[in-house]
């Protein structure tokens, strides 16, 4: 439970009044995603007038494969990407008009981020590190701020951090009384890999992730953005140029802190998005302040880069969620377990009997689609594995999706005619339990 349980308890709620279905879940999490988007647009209303300007950081963001497909799905790291949006809106409110109100609301969605995914606070990081230069530089608002101000200021930054520090405590003193390794807690640096190791994951993120965190174009769109605000540093929003620095300082320590899951995890990618969406932003300042946009042949040429590039990006995006729904390599499991529970329960099994379920090298997925509690493959070990579910853990029926494991070793002497309880399509189920 590394991440706050927030909106799979309002699903959960949902469930007792609706009925279950998958796409409570998947609605909360895109609503909040359109949230943090609409917050995008509000930022991006802050720095130009031009509609297509306004929409740029928002169009890019929504057209990210990685964000589109997580965003509306199950993990949380979106979720908290848009929480964090809004949080930094209200922190460039306050930047600007130093209302007490805005500190309250900007630490309250920057902790509500960092406790969905404690990865999320790295644009909260990068303002309180703003906020500590500007505090210490001579000749600076924040060093002429009314005592109540500086006080509510650094309490609540210092409560925000305080509450994330300590939730991320309590996950680990939970995970420790149930015994359970599946969450990370711990860094994944990129000392802890070999050299083959190293290679492997770099060629993996340079093969299979980046186009799915941008297509490529949007990607050289990136980097000629990037140029032009080195190129016209001097003219990019005050607070945007302390702050994208410490933020790419803190997305390439994050980056290198947990190197080794990308090997598997590309979700982890999410909360580094803050940094193209700052990049994205700073452009828009740039292009308004620079008045490029004036010119009605530079607005045509612009306009019609940012839409061509929507376009295309776009376009990516759908081929990226066309191969991850419907493909073959994202459907391996057996298709016979999503319609099986009605005849589990017909035949006496509860969905709170402890079952094995087998072949399931994930922890959960086809526990998931039968509605059950147990045990899978995943964590199987010499000392950990059916005969310790059978009989320390009293699980009462072994489920068996693949007719082959009735001849491997391990689950053979669980798969006899006289334990089998019943047959559904190509699934057998044993009792495991007298």
């Amino acid at each position: 439970m590394s991440e706050l349980p927030l909106v799979y308890y309002i699903a959960a709620k949902l469930y007792t009044l609706f009925g279950f279905h998958d796409y409570y879940i998947r609605l909360l999490h895109f609503s909040i995603f359109i949230l943090g988007l609409l917050y995008l647009i509000k930022i991006a209303s802050i720095y130009t007038k031009e509609i297509i300007l306004q929409l740029l950081p928002c169009f890019f963001t929504l057209s990210s494969p990685l964000l589109f497909f997580y965003g509306a799905n199950f993990l949380p790291d979106v979720s908290a990407l848009s929480f964090s949006i809004v949080g930094f809106y209200y922190f460039i409110k306050y930047n600007r008009q130093k209302k007490l109100k805005y500190i309250f609301l900007f630490c309250f969605f920057f902790v509500l981020a960092g406790l969905l995914k404690i990865s999320a606070i790295i644009l909260f990081v990068a303002t309180a590190a703003f906020v500590g230069i500007k505090s210490i530089s001579s000749k600076t608002e924040y060093r002429s701020l009314v005592s109540k101000q500086k006080i509510t200021l650094i309490t609540l930054y210092a409560i925000s951090f305080l509450l994330l520090y300590s939730w991320v405590q309590y996950d680990k003193y939970i995970a420790e009384i149930y015994q359970f390794g599946g969450n990370l807690f711990d860094f994944r640096g990129i000392w802890e890999s070999d050299k083959e190791h190293i290679i492997y994951i770099v060629t993996r993120l340079y093969e299979n992730w980046m186009h799915v965190v941008m297509p490529k174009y949007i990607w050289l769109a990136l980097a000629g953005s990037i140029l032009l605000l080195v190129i016209h540093f001097k003219s990019v929003d005050s607070m945007l140029r302390i702050v994208i620095p410490i933020t790419a300082l803190l997305v390439i320590t994050y980056l290198l802190s947990f190197f080794a899951v990308f090997d598997v995890h590309d979700y982890y990618l999410v909360t580094s998005f803050c940094l193209p969406i700052l990049i994205f932003i700073a452009l828009i300042d740039l292009i308004e302040k620079k008045q490029w946009m004036t010119n009605w042949k530079r607005k045509l040429t612009i306009s019609g880069t940012i839409i061509l590039l929507l376009g295309y990006a776009t376009y990516k995006s759908g081929i990226e969620q066309h191969f991850r729904y419907f493909t073959d390599k994202y459907g391996e499991f057996n298709q016979d377990y999503y319609s099986v529970e009605p005849y589990l329960r017909s035949i006496g099994i509860k969905k709170d009997d402890l079952v094995v379920s087998i072949p399931d090298p994930s922890p959960n997925v086809t526990l998931y689609l039968m509605n059950q509690i147990g045990f899978t493959e995943c964590y199987n070990s010499d000392n950990y594995n059916i005969n310790y579910f059978a009989k320390n853990e009293k699980a009462k029926f072994l489920i068996v999706g693949d007719s082959s494991y009735f001849h491997n070793e391990l689950y053979k002497p669980f798969c006899v005619a006289e334990k089998k309880v019943g047959s559904y399509k190509s699934i057998s189920i044993f009792k495991l339990q007298e």
